[in-house]
């Protein structure tokens, strides 16, 4: 029990969450982009899922997609999407790991 403490910490949590989010938006980049199936049950249920976590990026930047729904569909908002929650774990784990490497660094005095 003691080692899947040691793994499961809020850092990693966070990781995966954010990991997750991601390669979700990414997902629906590529089936956009191949124009993938989208009345299948997975694929709609990805793209569903997708578009809940791009939402923000095409409301914030006025990120049209590209080309014809039933067809190839080149969406930069689910690319951004996927870019930006990567940079958010990154920063959170530059954070954390500054944080953690002053916190254990003793001040000597002379």
């Amino acid at each position: 029990m003691k080692h899947i403490r040691r793994y499961l910490t809020p850092l990693t949590l966070v990781y995966a969450l954010l990991g997750a989010a991601s390669v979700l938006c990414l997902i629906r980049f590529v089936l956009r982009l191949m124009a993938a199936d989208e009345l299948s049950p997975v694929g709609r249920k990805l793209v569903q899922v997708g578009s809940i976590l791009t939402g923000p990026f095409e409301k914030l930047w006025h990120l049209e997609p590209v080309g014809q729904l039933p067809g190839s569909t080149f969406e930069p908002s689910a690319l951004v999407g996927g870019l930006v929650f990567l940079a958010i774990a990154l920063l959170i784990g530059l954070a954390v790991g500054s944080w953690q490497g002053l916190k254990g660094r003793k001040v000597s005095r002379t």
